[in-house]
C-alpha cells in the first residue's frame, strides 16, 4: 500500500483516518484528499466516504505499464532510425 495521500486514508482503519482528516484546520494540498476533507467538513455521510476509500484498495498502482510503453516506443524509434539509415 502506498504511504502517500490519498492512499494512506484507505490503509488501516479508514474511520479513524477520516476522523483525523476531519480534525485538520488547514485544507489538504492533495486533490482527492482535499475533496474528501471538504465533504467531511460539509457533513457528508462518513460511511459513503469509507466505501469510496475502500475502492482505492482495489486500484492497481504500478509503473509497469508506463515502463513497458516506454520500452516499446524506444524499440520503434530505434527500428525507424535503422530503416532510415538503410535507405
Amino acid at each position: 500500500m502506498a504511504k502517500a495521500l490519498p492512499w494512506r486514508l484507505a490503509a488501516g482503519n479508514s474511520s479513524e483516518n477520516l476522523e483525523k482528516l476531519r480534525s485538520l484546520d488547514a485544507e489538504p494540498w492533495e486533490l482527492v484528499t482535499k475533496k474528501v476533507w471538504q465533504l467531511l467538513k460539509a457533513g457528508y455521510n462518513v460511511h459513503q466516504l469509507e466505501t469510496g476509500l475502500s475502492l482505492l484498495n482495489d486500484c492497481p498502482w504500478t509503473s509497469n505499464v508506463t515502463e513497458q510503453l516506454h520500452a516499446s516506443a524506444g524499440t520503434i524509434k530505434n527500428t525507424t532510425l535503422t530503416m532510415v539509415k538503410i535507405r
